[in-house]
C-alpha cells in the first residue's frame, strides 16, 4: 500500500517539475501560454496514451526515440538545470544547422 500511496501521489509532483521545466523553456523560444498550454496538454496525453495504450512496454516506448544525445547530461539532475542544459543544446544544435 505504501509504494501505492508513493506512485500516486508524489509521482505527479515529480512531472510536474518537469512539465513547469519546459514551460519555461518553451518561453524561452518565444511562446506564450497561449500557445504553450495546449501543446503540452497534447504532450501529455499523447505521451500518456503510447506508454499506457499502445502494447509496447515501457523500454519500446524509450526506443520510438531516435536520439538520446542528453541523456547521460539529463540524469539526476533538477529540472531547472534540465531546462539550463536543453536550452544550451538547442542552441548549439541551432548553430550547427545554420552553418
Amino acid at each position: 500500500m505504501e509504494g501505492y500511496a508513493l506512485l500516486t501521489g508524489m509521482g505527479p509532483t515529480y512531472l510536474w517539475f518537469q512539465l513547469q521545466a519546459l514551460r519555461e523553456v518553451a518561453a524561452g523560444f518565444g511562446l506564450s501560454d497561449a500557445e504553450v498550454v495546449p501543446a503540452m496538454k497534447r504532450m501529455v496525453c499523447g505521451a500518456a496514451r503510447t506508454l499506457l495504450e499502445s502494447g509496447l512496454t515501457p523500454a519500446e516506448v524509450v526506443d520510438l526515440i531516435p536520439v538520446k544525445p542528453l541523456r547521460r547530461r539529463w540524469s539526476r539532475r533538477s529540472p531547472r538545470f534540465i531546462a539550463r542544459d536543453f536550452q544550451h543544446f538547442t542552441r548549439k544544435s541551432n548553430r550547427r544547422s545554420k552553418a
